[in-house]
């Protein structure tokens, strides 16, 4: 007689999980991205670095196709993003046309102001204004650049804390498409405290 050993079948070979690394690899990339397009100007590096870099955590628990009970595997990664943008070198700052009698509105005065474009091609400036309320004030302005009675931007900016009599720069901001030229100004306070 000959001897016979029993036979047991293969075990089904464990599934590989290979989506998960480009899973985790793309939800990564996604966080870089948002926080690269969210990074705002210099002013805003300082208060960027107090704040925790963004964790992505990737949880996958199988399903009933899987031969194995139940399990979980979870991947985290921290992403850091540092951003810097420098302004085109084509586009050339514009003088815009001094304020008539240093545009004045709830005793603020707009002293000069200059405009460019910035890294995305839209208008953006400096202008130097003077708090000319008796007390510290903090304020946002916004200065409209029209040629005739068209308008042709409108930046924003604020000043805080700014004592009595002081003059600050204020960086101004716009989602107007920068156009090189000579612009009539119209500095309005859109609120002052």
């Amino acid at each position: 007689m000959s001897e016979t050993t029993p036979t047991t079948p293969d075990p089904t070979p464990k599934k590989r999980r290979r989506w998960v690394a480009p899973t985790v690899s793309a939800v990564v990339a996604l966080i870089v991205g948002v926080a690269i397009g969210n990074s705002g100007s210099s002013s805003d590096k300082a208060a960027a670095s107090d704040k925790p870099a963004p964790t992505v955590t990737v949880t996958e628990t199988a399903g009933p196709e899987d031969a194995s009970p139940a399990a979980t595997v979870t991947a985290t990664h921290t992403v850091t993003a540092t951003v810097t943008a420098t302004a085109p070198t084509a586009a050339k700052p514009t003088q815009a046309a001094p304020p008539a009698n240093g545009r004045s509105d709830k005793g603020w005065t707009l002293v000069s102001l200059q405009t460019k474009a910035d890294f995305t091609g839209n208008f953006s400036g400096t202008a130097r204004i003077a708090n000319a309320n008796a007390s510290t004030k903090t304020a946002i302005f916004t200065v409209t650049l029209l040629k005739g009675d068209t308008v042709i931007a409108s930046l924003q900016g604020s000043a805080n804390s700014v004592s009595a009599g002081q003059t600050v720069t204020v960086d101004l901001i716009s989602e107007d498409k920068f156009a090189a030229g000579n612009y009539q100004t119209e500095f309005q306070v859109d609120m002052s405290y």
